[in-house]
């Protein structure tokens, strides 16, 4: 899935890929490292059956948003695993151009995903084993020009990211250093104003 200008229409196949939340999970794991059916319905405890979630890596395999990496006999059958193509990236006129639903419900696969990290982080003890993480959350007060500012900032340093990557990934092919698992989560939205209002008014 490549990003598309924005006088195109949003590909059908992204809408199609993320148009249902078990679809978001699974790349999100594909994402993380190559899965299969098996061990995404114990990672995640799913309630759907086998049939429904081979439906749904099928749906991301069709789409091109996953491929299959591996194949490995397991219990007197083949495990087939899948691994995220790309990761998507789209504009603010792509985003706006999705039906609200999708919006909606990518949104909130996106924080529930990420809130997953973190619950599996405290729970290791890796949040805090370095003294350097930085774990914040601001409310502020600003105008849209404000606002389109500090959203510029984030997206500057998430595409700064996967190049950070690949030269971590360098140094550490000559050291023989191991990597460090890290999550970045950025998070720059509307929220709705507080229910109390104590400021002094002039």
């Amino acid at each position: 899935m490549q990003r598309r200008d924005g006088d195109e229409l949003v590909d059908p196949d992204f809408v199609k890929a993320i148009g249902h939340p078990v679809r978001v999970e699974i790349l999100t794991e594909c994402c993380l490292a190559p899965i299969c059916v098996s061990e995404y319905r114990i990672k995640r405890k799913s309630s759907h059956g086998r049939q429904a979630i081979e439906h749904h890596f099928s749906v991301l395999v069709e789409c091109g948003a996953i491929e299959e990496v591996d194949s490995r006999r397991k219990r007197g059958g083949r495990a087939r695993y899948y691994a995220a193509t790309a990761r998507a990236i789209f504009s603010e006129e792509d985003f706006d151009r999705l039906p609200p639903a999708v919006r909606g419900s990518l949104s909130a696969s996106t924080f529930s995903t990420l809130w997953e990290r973190i619950q599996e982080s405290l729970v290791a003890g890796t949040v805090d084993s370095h003294a350097e993480r930085h774990l914040t959350w601001t409310p502020l007060e600003l105008d849209r020009e404000g606002f389109l500012t500090v959203i510029s900032w984030l997206d500057e340093i998430f595409h700064r990211l996967k190049p950070t990557e690949a030269e971590a990934k360098a140094r550490m092919d000559a050291s023989g250093e191991k990597p460090m698992h890290i999550t970045i989560g950025m998070m720059g939205f509307e929220s709705p104003p507080p229910i109390r209002d104590h400021r002094v008014k002039a």
